[in-house]
This record gives C-alpha cells, structure tokens and sequence, in this order.
C-alpha cells in the first residue's frame, strides 16, 4: 500500500473515531440534562401543586375548603316571624311615601283589615305579607293619579296574643318578637294551682286545638289556653 492509501485510511479512521467520541459526548450531555431536569421539574411541579392548595392563593384549592366556603353559616334559632309574616287587624305600622311627608303616616289595621290614608279610599292589607301591602298602596296611590309613588311599610307593634284558661291573669297583651309559650305564661302571671301543664292548646288562623308545649313559637293574634287538672 503506498503512502497515500495509507494516510487516507488513516484520515478515514480518525473521521469515524471523532464521530464515535462526538455521539458518545452528546449521549452522556443529555442524560446529565435529563437526570438534572427531572428533580427541577418536579420541584416546581410541588410548588405549583402547594401554591395552588394554600389558602388565598391563586390556583383551585381543595374539595374540603372549597365546600367549607360555600357552607352557609349555622343561623340558629328561626329569625321572628317578619319575614313571612301577614298583617291583620291590630297591627301598627308606618307607611312612608318617598317624596310625600303628608301621605305618610302610622296606621293601625282596623278589624275589617284595612288603612285610611290621605285622598285614597281605605286600602285593604289583611292577610297580606310587607311587599304585597307595598305593592297595594303603591297600586291605590297610582290609581289616585299620584304618579309613581315608592312606598315602604314597616311594622311598628304586632298584633296582641290572648291567653286564657288557667292563668294568674288571663287576657291580651302585646306581642314580643321570638316569644315561647312559656314566656306568654309568665306574661300572664303564671300557672294556678289548678293548671295542667301538659294540656295547652292554641288557636290560630281559623286552626283550633293545636297541641303546645313550653317551647312552642306564639305568633301575633294566638289565643292560648291552658286547660285545668282533673282531680
């Protein structure tokens, strides 16, 4: 083999050795790269996950605290009765006409269940819950050619309960919002010595003979009575 055969396979040989040495540099680069990378990734994987269930933070926390936010609160004990409650006769409110001073005015609901305002004829609320007697005013104002009246009612004093049977002092007396039975009792002075404790009924909204006990809610216009012991 003469000299330049020989230093072309020579150069051929070093050719596929600095290939062989460059792959085998590539290959030991990118598993350093990798082994690297991974720990990075799942380090910032943790970060984003702990980011996202910590408290305020931005990202979707936990089914338990999301479930714990949405709760409502525990309000307790049933609010009085306002809310659904229906006006009857013996009911003070207040009737404000925004705009009106002069319309307005404390009212108290006569038996037949109405309220005499200025320049409209009586305007029938019995029964009815505060919004609908808001709306009825409104609607009899606006018949009177009053425009678009805004109107507000508020309830000012209940209508009386009436407790009767075996009581120190059987009668009316005025409502207290959140009362029991056994604070109308005391109201009324107590039990006599004659009264049965386990048999007091109360009529309500047409109902008679509702079975009570101590705890039972009264609402406005309840008449209770408390029966006698047999002997």
């Amino acid at each position: 083999m003469d000299a330049t055969t020989r230093n072309g396979a020579a150069a051929a040989d070093g050719a596929t050795v600095g290939e062989a040495a460059a792959q085998e540099q590539d290959t030991r680069t990118a598993a350093v790269g990798a082994s690297a990378g991974e720990p990075a990734a799942r380090d910032a994987d943790t970060r984003r996950e702990t980011a996202a269930g910590a408290p305020g933070a931005p990202g979707t926390a936990p089914a338990e605290q999301q479930r714990s936010a949405a709760a409502p609160g525990d309000t307790g004990a049933a609010s009085a009765p306002k809310a659904a409650y229906r006006l009857g006769p013996g009911d003070k409110v207040r009737v404000t006409i925004y705009g009106d001073p002069y319309l307005s005015g404390e009212f108290r609901v006569t038996t037949d269940g109405k309220i005499s305002l200025a320049l409209i004829e009586p305007v029938d609320i019995a029964d009815l819950t505060v919004p609908e007697a808001e709306a009825a005013i409104a609607e009899a104002l606006a018949g009177a050619f009053i425009g678009e009246p805004k109107v507000s009612v508020d309830i000012l004093e209940y209508r009386p309960f009436y407790i009767m049977g075996a009581v120190q002092n059987p009668g009316g007396y005025p409502y207290v919002a959140e009362m029991t039975v056994l604070h109308a009792i005391s109201i009324a002075g107590g039990f006599t010595p004659d009264a049965s404790k386990s048999r007091i009924l109360i009529q309500r909204d047409g109902e008679t003979g509702i079975r009570a006990g101590s705890t039972t809610p009264v609402q406005p216009g309840d008449v209770i009575t408390v029966k006698e012991r047999f002997f």
